[in-house]
Protein backbone atom coordinates (compact mmCIF):
# COMPACT_ATOMS: atom_id res chain seq x y z
CA UNK A 1 0.00 0.00 0.00
CA UNK A 2 1.21 3.49 -0.81
CA UNK A 3 0.01 7.03 -0.22
CA UNK A 4 -0.22 10.03 -2.46
CA UNK A 5 -0.30 13.77 -1.97
CA UNK A 6 -3.90 15.00 -2.04
CA UNK A 7 -3.07 18.55 -3.00
CA UNK A 8 -5.14 20.07 -0.18
CA UNK A 9 -4.75 23.86 -0.28
CA UNK A 10 -3.38 25.51 2.83
CA UNK A 11 -4.92 28.67 4.23
CA UNK A 12 -3.48 31.07 6.73
CA UNK A 13 -6.80 31.60 8.52
CA UNK A 14 -10.07 29.80 9.06
CA UNK A 15 -12.01 32.70 7.55
CA UNK A 16 -9.77 33.46 4.57
CA UNK A 17 -12.11 31.84 2.02
CA UNK A 18 -15.25 33.51 3.44
CA UNK A 19 -16.40 36.74 1.68
CA UNK A 20 -15.92 39.88 3.74
CA UNK A 21 -18.65 42.32 4.63
CA UNK A 22 -19.05 45.45 2.55
CA UNK A 23 -18.92 47.81 5.51
CA UNK A 24 -18.71 47.95 9.29
CA UNK A 25 -21.20 45.91 11.27
CA UNK A 26 -22.77 46.17 14.71
CA UNK A 27 -23.95 43.63 17.28
CA UNK A 28 -27.55 44.71 16.72
CA UNK A 29 -27.40 43.52 13.11
CA UNK A 30 -26.67 39.97 14.31
CA UNK A 31 -29.60 39.89 16.74
CA UNK A 32 -32.78 38.34 15.33
CA UNK A 33 -36.35 39.46 16.00
CA UNK A 34 -37.09 36.35 18.08
CA UNK A 35 -37.75 36.62 21.81
CA UNK A 36 -34.88 35.11 23.78
CA UNK A 37 -36.40 32.48 26.06
CA UNK A 38 -34.13 30.90 28.62
CA UNK A 39 -34.54 30.60 32.37
CA UNK A 40 -33.72 33.77 34.33
CA UNK A 41 -30.05 33.77 35.26
CA UNK A 42 -29.05 31.17 32.66
CA UNK A 43 -25.47 31.43 31.45
CA UNK A 44 -26.64 31.14 27.85
CA UNK A 45 -27.65 34.82 27.93
CA UNK A 46 -24.04 35.87 28.58
CA UNK A 47 -22.66 33.60 25.85
CA UNK A 48 -25.25 34.85 23.35
CA UNK A 49 -24.37 38.49 24.02
CA UNK A 50 -20.68 37.71 23.74
CA UNK A 51 -21.16 35.97 20.37
CA UNK A 52 -23.39 38.76 19.01
CA UNK A 53 -20.78 41.33 20.02
CA UNK A 54 -17.90 39.28 18.62
CA UNK A 55 -19.29 38.42 15.17
CA UNK A 56 -18.97 42.00 13.79
CA UNK A 57 -15.24 41.83 14.55
CA UNK A 58 -14.88 38.97 12.09
CA UNK A 59 -15.89 41.28 9.23
CA UNK A 60 -17.77 38.52 7.36
CA UNK A 61 -21.03 38.69 5.47
CA UNK A 62 -23.97 37.52 7.57
CA UNK A 63 -25.17 35.45 4.60
CA UNK A 64 -21.96 33.39 4.83
CA UNK A 65 -22.21 32.51 8.51
CA UNK A 66 -24.04 29.32 9.57
CA UNK A 67 -24.89 28.12 13.08
CA UNK A 68 -25.91 24.47 13.51
CA UNK A 69 -27.26 23.17 16.80
CA UNK A 70 -28.48 19.88 18.20
CA UNK A 71 -31.03 19.37 20.97
CA UNK A 72 -30.92 21.09 24.34
CA UNK A 73 -31.20 24.49 25.99
CA UNK A 74 -28.14 25.81 24.18
CA UNK A 75 -29.47 24.58 20.84
CA UNK A 76 -31.93 27.48 20.63
CA UNK A 77 -28.94 29.59 19.61
CA UNK A 78 -29.69 29.74 15.84
CA UNK A 79 -33.09 31.34 16.49
CA UNK A 80 -31.50 34.34 18.18
CA UNK A 81 -28.85 35.13 15.54
CA UNK A 82 -29.65 36.90 12.29
CA UNK A 83 -27.54 34.50 10.24
CA UNK A 84 -28.23 31.25 8.50
CA UNK A 85 -28.79 28.36 10.88
CA UNK A 86 -30.21 24.91 11.43
CA UNK A 87 -31.80 23.37 14.51
CA UNK A 88 -30.81 19.78 13.77
CA UNK A 89 -31.37 16.43 15.49
CA UNK A 90 -30.00 15.10 18.75
CA UNK A 91 -26.22 14.66 18.76
CA UNK A 92 -25.82 14.97 14.97
CA UNK A 93 -24.95 18.65 14.72
CA UNK A 94 -21.20 17.97 14.13
CA UNK A 95 -22.03 15.58 11.29
CA UNK A 96 -24.40 18.03 9.60
CA UNK A 97 -21.90 20.85 10.02
CA UNK A 98 -19.21 18.61 8.52
CA UNK A 99 -21.29 18.26 5.36
CA UNK A 100 -21.92 22.00 5.16
CA UNK A 101 -18.27 22.91 5.67
CA UNK A 102 -17.13 20.30 3.14
CA UNK A 103 -19.57 21.41 0.42
CA UNK A 104 -19.24 25.17 0.98
CA UNK A 105 -15.78 26.47 1.74
CA UNK A 106 -17.10 30.02 1.50
CA UNK A 107 -19.08 29.60 4.76
CA UNK A 108 -18.06 30.16 8.37
CA UNK A 109 -19.62 27.14 10.11
CA UNK A 110 -20.33 27.08 13.84
CA UNK A 111 -21.76 24.30 16.00
CA UNK A 112 -23.57 25.00 19.27
CA UNK A 113 -24.08 21.96 21.50
CA UNK A 114 -24.23 20.92 25.13
CA UNK A 115 -22.54 18.34 27.33
CA UNK A 116 -25.46 15.91 27.03
CA UNK A 117 -26.02 16.47 23.31
CA UNK A 118 -22.35 16.24 22.32
CA UNK A 119 -20.93 13.71 24.78
CA UNK A 120 -23.80 11.24 25.18
CA UNK A 121 -25.78 10.43 22.05
CA UNK A 122 -23.44 12.56 19.94
CA UNK A 123 -20.13 11.34 21.34
CA UNK A 124 -19.28 9.26 18.29
CA UNK A 125 -20.09 12.13 15.92
CA UNK A 126 -18.02 14.57 17.97
CA UNK A 127 -14.79 12.60 18.04
CA UNK A 128 -14.93 11.85 14.32
CA UNK A 129 -15.59 15.50 13.52
CA UNK A 130 -12.48 16.37 15.51
CA UNK A 131 -10.54 13.65 13.73
CA UNK A 132 -11.57 14.84 10.26
CA UNK A 133 -10.53 18.41 11.11
CA UNK A 134 -12.80 20.21 8.65
CA UNK A 135 -13.05 23.97 8.98
CA UNK A 136 -15.67 24.66 11.70
CA UNK A 137 -15.90 25.83 15.31
CA UNK A 138 -17.71 23.80 17.99
CA UNK A 139 -19.01 25.60 21.08
CA UNK A 140 -19.69 23.04 23.81
CA UNK A 141 -21.81 24.46 26.65
CA UNK A 142 -21.01 22.44 29.77
CA UNK A 143 -23.40 22.86 32.71
CA UNK A 144 -22.94 19.27 33.96
CA UNK A 145 -26.69 18.54 33.89
CA UNK A 146 -29.56 17.83 31.48
CA UNK A 147 -31.49 21.11 31.62
CA UNK A 148 -34.09 20.77 28.85
CA UNK A 149 -35.35 17.44 30.20
CA UNK A 150 -35.54 18.88 33.72
CA UNK A 151 -32.50 17.83 35.69
CA UNK A 152 -31.04 14.40 34.88
CA UNK A 153 -27.33 13.70 35.26
CA UNK A 154 -25.15 14.18 32.19
CA UNK A 155 -21.85 12.66 30.98
CA UNK A 156 -19.97 15.45 32.79
CA UNK A 157 -21.79 15.19 36.14
CA UNK A 158 -19.50 14.40 39.04
CA UNK A 159 -19.51 11.07 40.87
CA UNK A 160 -22.18 10.99 43.58
CA UNK A 161 -24.35 13.62 41.84
CA UNK A 162 -27.94 13.26 43.08
CA UNK A 163 -30.45 14.02 40.32
CA UNK A 164 -33.86 12.78 39.22
CA UNK A 165 -32.25 9.94 37.28
CA UNK A 166 -29.65 9.17 39.99
CA UNK A 167 -31.53 9.37 43.31
CA UNK A 168 -28.75 7.54 45.18
CA UNK A 169 -25.89 9.35 43.44
CA UNK A 170 -24.23 8.93 40.06
CA UNK A 171 -21.79 6.02 39.76
CA UNK A 172 -20.43 7.00 36.32
CA UNK A 173 -17.03 8.61 35.97
CA UNK A 174 -17.51 11.97 34.19
CA UNK A 175 -16.00 12.96 30.88
CA UNK A 176 -13.39 15.70 30.75
CA UNK A 177 -14.24 17.38 27.40
CA UNK A 178 -10.77 18.89 26.97
CA UNK A 179 -9.07 15.56 27.64
CA UNK A 180 -11.49 13.82 25.28
CA UNK A 181 -10.79 16.30 22.49
CA UNK A 182 -7.03 16.03 22.94
CA UNK A 183 -7.30 12.25 22.92
CA UNK A 184 -9.20 12.47 19.62
CA UNK A 185 -6.26 14.56 18.30
CA UNK A 186 -8.20 17.78 17.87
CA UNK A 187 -6.15 20.58 16.35
CA UNK A 188 -7.60 23.38 18.53
CA UNK A 189 -8.93 22.94 22.08
CA UNK A 190 -9.76 25.69 24.56
CA UNK A 191 -11.79 26.23 27.71
CA UNK A 192 -13.48 29.38 28.99
CA UNK A 193 -16.40 30.47 31.16
CA UNK A 194 -19.64 32.32 30.48
CA UNK A 195 -19.12 35.13 33.00
CA UNK A 196 -15.67 36.22 31.74
CA UNK A 197 -16.56 38.27 28.66
CA UNK A 198 -12.99 39.33 27.86
CA UNK A 199 -11.52 35.83 27.97
CA UNK A 200 -14.52 34.33 26.17
CA UNK A 201 -14.21 36.82 23.31
CA UNK A 202 -10.46 36.23 22.94
CA UNK A 203 -10.97 32.47 22.80
CA UNK A 204 -13.72 32.81 20.18
CA UNK A 205 -11.46 34.98 18.04
CA UNK A 206 -8.62 32.45 18.21
CA UNK A 207 -11.00 29.57 17.41
CA UNK A 208 -12.45 31.36 14.38
CA UNK A 209 -8.97 32.17 13.06
CA UNK A 210 -7.90 28.52 13.28
CA UNK A 211 -8.05 26.56 10.04
CA UNK A 212 -9.63 23.26 11.02
CA UNK A 213 -12.01 22.02 13.71
CA UNK A 214 -11.92 24.07 16.89
CA UNK A 215 -13.50 22.89 20.14
CA UNK A 216 -14.28 25.51 22.78
CA UNK A 217 -15.67 24.23 26.08
CA UNK A 218 -17.67 26.92 27.88
CA UNK A 219 -18.47 26.46 31.56
CA UNK A 220 -22.10 27.59 31.76
CA UNK A 221 -24.18 27.82 34.92
CA UNK A 222 -27.68 26.32 35.10
CA UNK A 223 -29.45 28.25 37.88
CA UNK A 224 -32.44 25.91 38.01
CA UNK A 225 -31.05 22.37 38.12
CA UNK A 226 -27.33 22.79 38.88
CA UNK A 227 -26.82 26.22 40.35
CA UNK A 228 -23.38 27.01 41.73
CA UNK A 229 -21.57 24.23 39.87
CA UNK A 230 -18.68 26.58 39.02
CA UNK A 231 -18.61 28.87 42.04
CA UNK A 232 -14.99 27.93 42.72
CA UNK A 233 -13.82 29.57 39.48
CA UNK A 234 -16.15 32.58 39.84
CA UNK A 235 -15.61 33.49 43.49
CA UNK A 236 -12.93 36.21 43.78
CA UNK A 237 -11.53 34.51 46.88
CA UNK A 238 -10.94 31.14 45.20
CA UNK A 239 -10.73 31.63 41.44
CA UNK A 240 -7.01 32.46 41.43
CA UNK A 241 -6.25 29.06 42.98
CA UNK A 242 -8.84 27.18 40.90
CA UNK A 243 -7.93 28.49 37.43
CA UNK A 244 -4.65 27.72 35.63
CA UNK A 245 -4.34 30.36 32.88
CA UNK A 246 -2.50 29.17 29.76
CA UNK A 247 -0.76 31.78 27.59
CA UNK A 248 1.46 30.75 24.73
CA UNK A 249 5.14 31.29 25.41
CA UNK A 250 4.73 32.15 29.11
CA UNK A 251 5.48 30.11 32.26
CA UNK A 252 2.42 28.40 33.69
CA UNK A 253 1.65 29.96 37.07
CA UNK A 254 -1.49 30.46 39.14
CA UNK A 255 -2.53 31.35 42.66
CA UNK A 256 -1.84 34.60 44.47
CA UNK A 257 -0.31 37.12 42.06
CA UNK A 258 2.85 38.91 43.02
CA UNK A 259 4.31 42.22 41.90
CA UNK A 260 5.77 40.58 38.78
CA UNK A 261 2.35 39.27 37.73
CA UNK A 262 3.19 35.62 38.34
CA UNK A 263 1.33 33.37 40.76
CA UNK A 264 2.82 31.69 43.77
CA UNK A 265 2.13 28.21 42.31
CA UNK A 266 3.43 26.70 39.10
CA UNK A 267 3.63 23.55 37.03
CA UNK A 268 6.73 21.45 36.39
CA UNK A 269 7.34 18.12 34.78
CA UNK A 270 7.53 15.33 37.33
CA UNK A 271 10.02 12.45 37.46
CA UNK A 272 7.50 10.04 35.88
CA UNK A 273 6.65 12.28 32.89
CA UNK A 274 3.71 13.71 34.81
CA UNK A 275 2.82 17.26 35.83
CA UNK A 276 3.41 18.45 39.38
CA UNK A 277 2.28 21.53 41.28
CA UNK A 278 5.18 23.35 42.99
CA UNK A 279 5.84 26.58 44.89
CA UNK A 280 7.43 29.18 42.62
CA UNK A 281 9.44 30.62 45.51
CA UNK A 282 11.23 27.28 45.99
CA UNK A 283 11.79 26.23 42.37
CA UNK A 284 12.03 29.57 40.54
CA UNK A 285 10.49 30.58 37.22
CA UNK A 286 13.26 28.87 35.24
CA UNK A 287 12.08 25.41 36.33
CA UNK A 288 8.44 25.95 35.36
CA UNK A 289 6.75 24.67 32.22
CA UNK A 290 6.39 27.18 29.40
CA UNK A 291 3.10 26.77 27.58
CA UNK A 292 3.50 25.82 23.93
CA UNK A 293 0.11 25.92 22.23
CA UNK A 294 1.57 24.79 18.89
CA UNK A 295 3.50 21.73 20.01
CA UNK A 296 2.63 18.75 17.77
CA UNK A 297 2.65 16.30 20.69
CA UNK A 298 -0.50 16.79 22.84
CA UNK A 299 0.74 14.71 25.78
CA UNK A 300 1.74 17.73 27.90
CA UNK A 301 -1.55 19.49 27.22
CA UNK A 302 -3.41 16.31 28.11
CA UNK A 303 -1.54 16.03 31.41
CA UNK A 304 -2.40 19.63 32.25
CA UNK A 305 -6.07 19.05 31.46
CA UNK A 306 -6.17 16.27 34.05
CA UNK A 307 -5.12 18.61 36.86
CA UNK A 308 -8.43 20.40 37.14
CA UNK A 309 -11.90 19.06 37.74
CA UNK A 310 -14.54 21.80 37.42
CA UNK A 311 -12.31 24.33 39.15
CA UNK A 312 -11.01 22.18 42.01
CA UNK A 313 -7.30 21.53 41.68
CA UNK A 314 -6.00 18.02 42.22
CA UNK A 315 -2.62 18.76 43.83
CA UNK A 316 -1.25 15.28 43.08
CA UNK A 317 -0.88 14.15 39.47
CA UNK A 318 -1.67 10.61 40.70
CA UNK A 319 -4.93 11.66 42.38
CA UNK A 320 -3.63 10.71 45.85
CA UNK A 321 -3.47 7.00 45.09
CA UNK A 322 -1.36 4.73 47.34
CA UNK A 323 2.29 4.22 46.29
CA UNK A 324 2.81 1.53 43.67
CA UNK A 325 -0.60 2.05 42.00
CA UNK A 326 -0.08 5.34 40.19
CA UNK A 327 -1.23 3.92 36.85
CA UNK A 328 -4.17 1.98 38.25
CA UNK A 329 -7.11 4.35 38.73
CA UNK A 330 -9.85 2.76 40.80
CA UNK A 331 -13.27 3.88 39.62
CA UNK A 332 -16.62 2.77 41.10
CA UNK A 333 -18.40 0.51 38.65
CA UNK A 334 -22.18 0.37 38.30
CA UNK A 335 -23.88 -2.85 39.46
CA UNK A 336 -24.12 -5.47 36.71
CA UNK A 337 -27.15 -7.29 38.05
CA UNK A 338 -25.17 -10.34 39.17
CA UNK A 339 -24.61 -11.30 42.77
CA UNK A 340 -21.21 -10.31 44.06
CA UNK A 341 -19.08 -13.40 44.83
CA UNK A 342 -18.75 -14.26 48.50
CA UNK A 343 -15.44 -13.66 50.21
CA UNK A 344 -13.59 -16.75 51.23
CA UNK A 345 -12.68 -17.37 54.79
CA UNK A 346 -9.62 -15.38 55.78
CA UNK A 347 -10.05 -12.76 53.06
CA UNK A 348 -10.51 -9.15 54.04
CA UNK A 349 -13.96 -7.77 53.31
CA UNK A 350 -13.83 -4.56 51.26
CA UNK A 351 -16.60 -2.09 52.17
CA UNK A 352 -19.01 -1.17 49.41
CA UNK A 353 -19.12 2.22 47.75
CA UNK A 354 -21.41 4.67 49.62
CA UNK A 355 -23.67 4.92 46.58
CA UNK A 356 -24.09 1.13 46.60
CA UNK A 357 -24.91 1.22 50.30
CA UNK A 358 -27.59 3.83 49.70
CA UNK A 359 -29.05 1.74 46.90
CA UNK A 360 -29.21 -1.36 49.11
CA UNK A 361 -30.91 0.65 51.82
CA UNK A 362 -33.44 1.90 49.28
CA UNK A 363 -34.10 -1.66 48.06
CA UNK A 364 -34.69 -2.86 51.60
CA UNK A 365 -37.11 -0.01 52.17
CA UNK A 366 -39.00 -0.80 48.99
CA UNK A 367 -39.21 -4.49 49.86
CA UNK A 368 -41.05 -3.68 53.09
CA UNK A 369 -43.24 -0.77 51.99
CA UNK A 370 -44.12 -0.37 48.32
CA UNK A 371 -43.63 -3.82 46.83
CA UNK A 372 -46.82 -5.94 46.64
CA UNK A 373 -47.00 -9.06 48.76
CA UNK A 374 -46.04 -12.29 47.05
CA UNK A 375 -48.81 -14.76 46.22
CA UNK A 376 -48.83 -18.37 44.95
CA UNK A 377 -49.32 -16.90 41.47
CA UNK A 378 -45.91 -15.19 41.70
CA UNK A 379 -44.29 -18.50 42.64
CA UNK A 380 -45.90 -20.27 39.68
CA UNK A 381 -44.60 -17.61 37.28
CA UNK A 382 -41.10 -17.81 38.76
CA UNK A 383 -41.01 -21.59 38.38
CA UNK A 384 -42.32 -21.42 34.81
CA UNK A 385 -39.69 -18.86 33.87
CA UNK A 386 -36.96 -21.00 35.45
CA UNK A 387 -38.04 -24.05 33.45
CA UNK A 388 -37.98 -22.09 30.19
CA UNK A 389 -34.45 -20.91 30.91
CA UNK A 390 -33.41 -24.49 31.63
CA UNK A 391 -34.90 -25.70 28.34
CA UNK A 392 -37.45 -28.02 29.99
CA UNK A 393 -40.58 -26.22 28.76
CA UNK A 394 -43.76 -25.99 30.78
CA UNK A 395 -45.04 -28.75 32.99
CA UNK A 396 -48.14 -30.69 31.97
CA UNK A 397 -50.60 -28.52 33.89
CA UNK A 398 -50.41 -24.73 33.96
CA UNK A 399 -53.14 -22.53 35.45
CA UNK A 400 -54.93 -20.69 32.67
CA UNK A 401 -55.06 -17.53 34.78
CA UNK A 402 -51.27 -17.57 34.94
CA UNK A 403 -50.90 -17.44 31.17
CA UNK A 404 -53.40 -14.62 30.82
CA UNK A 405 -51.86 -12.66 33.69
CA UNK A 406 -48.32 -12.97 32.29
CA UNK A 407 -49.52 -11.69 28.96
CA UNK A 408 -50.95 -8.62 30.65
CA UNK A 409 -47.89 -7.72 32.68
CA UNK A 410 -46.27 -10.69 34.51
CA UNK A 411 -48.21 -10.92 37.76
CA UNK A 412 -49.03 -7.27 38.10
CA UNK A 413 -52.54 -8.21 39.28
CA UNK A 414 -53.22 -10.25 42.40
CA UNK A 415 -55.92 -12.99 42.17
CA UNK A 416 -58.46 -13.34 44.93
CA UNK A 417 -57.63 -16.97 45.50
CA UNK A 418 -55.18 -19.44 44.02
CA UNK A 419 -57.80 -22.22 43.98
CA UNK A 420 -60.29 -20.30 41.80
CA UNK A 421 -58.32 -21.02 38.62
CA UNK A 422 -59.01 -24.55 37.42
CA UNK A 423 -55.96 -26.26 35.87
CA UNK A 424 -56.16 -26.95 32.15
CA UNK A 425 -53.85 -29.43 30.43
CA UNK A 426 -51.77 -28.59 27.40
CA UNK A 427 -53.79 -30.91 25.18
CA UNK A 428 -57.00 -29.03 26.03
CA UNK A 429 -55.33 -25.72 25.24
CA UNK A 430 -54.12 -27.15 21.94
CA UNK A 431 -57.60 -28.37 21.00
CA UNK A 432 -59.13 -25.01 21.89
CA UNK A 433 -56.66 -23.10 19.73
CA UNK A 434 -57.20 -25.44 16.78
CA UNK A 435 -60.98 -25.06 17.14
CA UNK A 436 -60.66 -21.26 17.01
CA UNK A 437 -58.48 -21.52 13.89
CA UNK A 438 -60.99 -23.85 12.15
CA UNK A 439 -63.94 -21.60 12.93
CA UNK A 440 -62.09 -18.57 11.55
CA UNK A 441 -61.26 -20.41 8.34
CA UNK A 442 -64.87 -21.56 7.88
Amino acid sequence: MSTTALGIPSFRSGTESVPAAEGPQTAKEFASDQEVRWCPGCGDYAVLKAVQSFLPDLGLRRENIVFVSGIGCSSRFPYYLDTYGMHSIHGRAPSIATGIATAREDLSVWVVTGDGDALSIGGNHLIHALRRNVNMTILLFNNRIYGLTKGQYSPTSEIGKITKSTPVGSLDHPFNPVSLALGAEASFVARTIDSDRKHLTSVLAAAAAHRGTSLVEIYQNCPIFNDGAFDAIKDPDTKDHAIIPLEHGKPITFGTRGADGHGDKGLTRGPASGIEVVDVAQTGLEALLVHDAHHPDPSTAFAISRLTDSGYLNRSPHRHLPPGRAAHLRRPRPPTGHRRPRHRRGQRHRPAHPAHQRRRHLDRRLSTSTRPARTPLHDLCDRAALRRRQGQGLRRRVPLSTASTRASGCCTSTPTSASTAAPVSRSVLRRRSSTRTTSRMS
